[in-house]
């Protein structure tokens, strides 16, 4: 299949559990960070990373929004064909940015 490097990424990302611990603040081992998956699919997709790092930050904010980072994580990023979901947002964006 050709979108399964991009779902194999998104299903590693969606593995780790959701932890209140620290302040939102805190970007440790229990943060999502969308950034480095939008850039993987950028990757798999393009050829390459993203160097302009403003609309790698929209996107993560465009990806956050739908799935936030909260007490309902688990059950948000394990529904069925939500990874789906996540990859087709990620790529809407892109096309809608105008990337490449």
């Amino acid at each position: 299949m050709a979108d399964e490097k991009q779902l194999n990424a998104i299903r590693f990302f969606c593995k780790k559990p959701f932890s209140d611990n620290g302040s939102k603040k805190s970007r440790g081992p229990t943060y999502h960070c969308w950034s480095d998956l939008i850039q993987q699919i950028s990757y798999f997709d393009f050829g390459h990373t993203q160097k302009d790092q403003a609309l790698v930050e929209n996107l993560d904010r465009i990806v956050r929004k739908e799935f936030p980072n909260d007490e309902h994580w688990d059950r948000a990023v394990r529904s069925q064909g939500v990874h789906e979901k996540i990859l087709s947002i990620i790529r809407h964006s892109f096309t809608s940015l105008g990337v490449a």
